[in-house]
């Protein structure tokens, strides 16, 4: 008897309210390669390359899983954190980098000199950093 391309019924996953764990979805995405392999029978390439492209996304997601679980993650929450996380120490790097490490010109004020960035005067001539809020000068030379 020839097989269908209907795939087999999932095993009961967790209720989505309840949301599940890593351990869960890694379960149930072995069983869904599982399933996919038992259609791959030779007969219609068409119908095999669907199966392994399949296989292939359960494995690649697998992998991905597998390594946040190495991390300590333990379910799809603790991946939103971890993204939002990541997401805010980026930002805050970026405005660091921005207030540290690129250089604006002072804003010259008659004989005196003003921090483009909290516009105070600057102290020294040509120093390499506000003394008041730490921006990177730039002076042209």
């Amino acid at each position: 008897m020839k097989k269908q391309g209907k795939r087999k019924a999932p095993a009961p996953a967790e209720p989505p309210s309840k949301g599940m764990s890593i351990d869960a979805i890694l379960g149930q995405l072995a069983s869904m390669k599982d399933n996919a392999k038992s259609f791959i029978d030779g007969n219609d390439p068409e119908a095999d390359a669907i199966w392994a492209a399949d296989i292939a996304t359960c494995e690649a997601a697998t992998d991905i899983l597998t390594a946040l679980q190495d991390e300590g993650i333990k379910d799809p929450e603790q991946v939103r954190d971890l993204i939002h996380d990541y997401n805010a120490l980026a930002a805050q790097y970026q405005n660091l980098h921005q207030k540290y490490e690129v250089e604006d010109k002072p804003v010259r004020l008659g004989n005196t000199f003003i921090c483009p960035a909290c516009n105070r005067q600057i102290r020294q001539l040509y120093a390499a950093h506000c003394w008041s809020c730490g921006k990177r000068l730039g002076w042209g030379r």
